[in-house]
């Protein structure tokens, strides 16, 4: 039952997560290195990016959001 588990939040992690941060990362080192070994890295940092970017943009939407209705 905790193989199972581990294998759907490590699912949840790389597409919610890490994903878009290596996205980002790829944009910000200005394409040194391809993508795809960005995305295969194993020190954790795709997944910190993009939860920054993800909490980033929440909070954007939120300030837009009440401010519209103001």
């Amino acid at each position: 039952m905790q193989f199972i588990l581990e294998i759907i939040v490590e699912g949840i992690v790389l597409i919610l997560f890490s994903i878009p941060g290596a996205f980002m990362r790829w944009i910000f080192m200005r394409r040194k290195r391809s993508y795809k070994q960005i995305l295969l890295d194993e020190d954790g940092g795709n997944a910190g990016v993009g939860v920054v970017v993800t909490v980033i943009v929440m909070v954007i939407v939120a300030i837009v959001a009440n401010w519209r209705k103001v």
